[in-house]
């Protein structure tokens, strides 16, 4: 499990990390495109997993998004735009607010002790 970051501009990115209370599971590395794979999310309400752009570890603009419930299992993310070879992507969750559409607004992410987002890492070959 990550430790808390004091930085809230560095996110606890770990390669297929247990995160927080719940597990998000991603394989470290995947094949570029349009689609990211989630081994395993274990959630307790439904949340939405993000794929991220990683600028230098910190979060940038959202890619896709896909709702996991607790039943949990793998999923894939389709994503709006390729991921590209060779870079370093972060994937969130954000609760869902009950209306089951993402919004970086409504739905609130997931965090550590110190309430930062946490984000687990991935790259592309």
């Amino acid at each position: 499990t990550p430790t808390s970051g004091t930085d809230p501009r560095t996110p606890n990115a770990l390669p297929g990390a247990t995160i927080g209370n719940e597990a998000l599971v991603v394989p470290p590395t995947q094949d570029a495109g349009l689609s990211v794979a989630v081994t395993s999310a274990t959630v307790s309400a439904p949340t939405w997993v993000v794929v991220y752009d990683s600028n230098n570890g910190v979060r940038g603009n959202a890619l896709g998004a896909a709702l996991f419930f607790p039943q949990g299992g793998d999923k894939t993310i389709n994503l709006l735009r390729a991921t590209v070879t060779g870079k370093a992507y972060l994937l969130g969750r954000h609760v869902d607010n009950g209306d089951k559409q993402f919004s970086m607004t409504n739905d609130k992410p997931v965090t550590n002790a110190a309430g930062n987002p946490v984000y687990v890492e991935f790259r592309t070959h």
